[in-house]
């Protein structure tokens, strides 16, 4: 018996949709010039600006409408599946 996935996405599928919600974060990152050593500092003594602020709230909030709109595009280029 097949267990169940935990998306609605089959498993060629959940790269995409895991994707979709990386990218965001992969840019923020990469645009504030974030390595390793400036995390460390960060949590040693944490400062935010409102910019910064502003953008991990929107990541935090996009999250879930990224994730269903990429499993409906996965699932739409699956086409139909035949009945029976």
């Amino acid at each position: 018996m097949p267990t169940a996935l935990p998306c609605s996405c089959p498993r060629r599928a959940r790269g995409f949709c895991g994707s979709a919600l990386r990218s965001p974060r992969l840019i923020f990152v990469l645009g504030y010039g974030v390595d390793a050593d400036s995390a460390t500092d960060w949590l040693s003594s944490p400062t935010l600006d409102i910019t910064s602020l502003l953008v991990a709230t929107a990541l935090v909030l996009l999250a879930v409408p990224l994730t269903l709109l990429c499993e409906l595009v996965a699932i739409r280029a699956m086409g139909r599946v035949p009945q029976g």
